[in-house]
């Protein structure tokens, strides 16, 4: 591990420049190291100070305050002056469909296997590690839903694009920021709505329904309504039913009968409304002592830069290739646990497989050794 951390050192120390935090004075900082000592409460009173600072301790781990304060180093939230704090939207590959772990290892007996268990077969020991990889697919499934996300907060909130920051965490996924000044007030129970709105939470179809019949919402309505008329409208002519979606696009009543012996169309419309609806950590949305990555710094199960993207330079962003922080230095590796072929700087590595060494790049064998699936060698 040593050879890495001397390459997270000279990051640090040849990219200073690149390290950036906005409002830095008015944030509070947090840093792990290699050795798992936590550092927080810290607080800088220039961007020259942070990046000395981040180059003198090599952090594994750098975060800072999506809140604003007005003294951020106190430990007490009371005695901080909270002056409002940005709302952020996690977004994770490991929790989405098609992206989860791809390795099950057994600390008692070294067994690993790709499919779940939650016993070993080989020695009935419940110690097992769930281990996840990061890879080009983990990345287009979080792109999918950071850009259903922005969709909702442009149409349906009415932002703009200087109102919102897209980050790339540096591992398997996304932080979007609404930085706009009308939100950095809004509390815990307001940061909240907002989050059940991205993910169309609680929303009831039997609302529409009324003694004179359902009467839909048309399609051209904004926010949630409109789209559940849109999936509901292309349900009813998929099954032959144009008449009926012809009055439901004229806004004019359904029979409640006719639709309550066809409620499975109603429900289909919902399960395919929700389909736009973004697939968001809503815990880390109303917490306004949340922490965000620092632009540029190192992900420390990865090595790679934590990024700030614009939406133009969303779909064509490749991790692999444009958020390379290490050096191509050769590394020995001794391979501790299986690992899959990946990509990274255009060069294919792997598979490997246990107790194989192999000498690699620094920047593709920090994604072994930092997923602990592999050990550097003197």
């Amino acid at each position: 591990m040593q050879r890495l951390i001397r390459e997270f050192q000279l990051y640090y120390r040849e990219r200073a420049r690149m390290i950036f935090a906005p409002e830095v004075e008015k944030r509070e900082f947090m840093f792990m190291g290699f050795d798992d000592v936590v550092r927080r409460y810290i607080s800088f009173k220039s961007l020259d100070s942070l990046r000395s600072y981040m180059a003198d301790i090599v952090p594994r781990h750098a975060y800072y305050s999506v809140g604003l304060y007005r003294r951020p180093e106190m430990r007490k939230m009371e005695q901080r002056g909270l002056e409002g704090a940005e709302i952020l939207f996690d977004i994770d590959a490991t929790g989405l469909k098609g992206c989860s772990y791809d390795l099950y290892f057994c600390e008692n007996c070294s067994h690993e296997q790709d499919s779940e268990m939650a016993v070993c077969p080989s020695c009935g020991s419940d110690k097992i590690k769930k281990m996840d990889w990061i890879d080009e697919r983990c990345i287009a499934i979080a792109r999918a839903e950071v850009k259903k996300l922005l969709k909702i907060l442009r149409e349906d909130f009415g932002l703009k694009d200087d109102d919102i920051l897209v980050s790339y965490t540096g591992n398997r996924g996304f932080h979007v920021r609404i930085l706009a000044k009308d939100f950095l007030k809004l509390g815990k129970e307001e940061r909240a709505e907002i989050a059940g709105y991205i993910g169309a939470k609680g929303f009831d179809y039997e609302v529409f329904s009324s003694s004179g019949g359902y009467r839909f919402p048309k399609p051209d309505e904004g926010g949630w309504r409109g789209r559940f008329s849109r999936a509901l409208i292309s349900i009813l002519r998929e099954n032959g039913m144009e008449e009926i979606a012809k009055d439901v696009e004229q806004g004019k009543p359904i029979e409640r009968s006719f639709m309550r012996k066809r409620r499975w169309i109603m429900e289909k419309a919902v399960s395919r409304m929700r389909e736009e609806a973004a697939n968001i950590d809503e815990a880390v949305t109303f917490d306004i002592q949340r922490l965000t990555r620092v632009p540029n710094s190192l992900h420390g199960k990865t090595g790679l830069r934590a990024m700030t993207l614009t939406y133009g330079e969303l779909d064509e962003f490749n991790p692999f290739l444009d958020a390379i922080g290490l050096s191509a230095s050769p590394m020995k590796v001794r391979i501790l646990r299986k690992v899959p072929k990946f990509s990274v700087n255009g060069l294919s590595f792997g598979p490997y497989k246990r107790d194989e060494v192999v000498e690699l790049p620094a920047y593709a064998a920090a994604l072994i050794v930092l997923r602990e699936r592999g050990k550097t060698e003197i």
